[in-house]
């Protein structure tokens, strides 16, 4: 029974990848999940963050967002592995 456990163990983990399917290294937000339905506006989704870059390891209690607008997802969980594309009108955001 220890072995069938031990196979369905594994680390949470966000990698990103560009749409040729070469690793980027994206800046991300890890920390604390926090429950925000039915609030108002746009609250933040997690608490007590820490930014890194991707590859990144997620904790059983955490959960990721962008901390940049540099990148978009294609996926809306940033769990496993992620495809991204270049923000297009981020570079003129920036310049201005």
């Amino acid at each position: 029974m220890l072995y069938f456990l031990s196979m369905s163990m594994y680390p949470r983990f966000l990698i990103g990848f560009n749409e040729e399917g070469e690793s980027i290294p994206v800046s991300v937000r890890i920390g604390q999940a926090v429950d925000v339905v039915g609030q108002a506006g746009k609250p933040r989704t997690i608490a007590g963050f820490q930014s890194f870059s991707l590859p990144a390891r997620l904790g059983t209690t955490e959960r990721a967002e962008l901390a940049t607008e540099q990148y978009i997802s294609y996926s809306h969980v940033l769990e496993g592995f992620v495809i991204f594309r270049k923000n297009e009108g981020w570079e003129k955001e920036n310049d201005q």
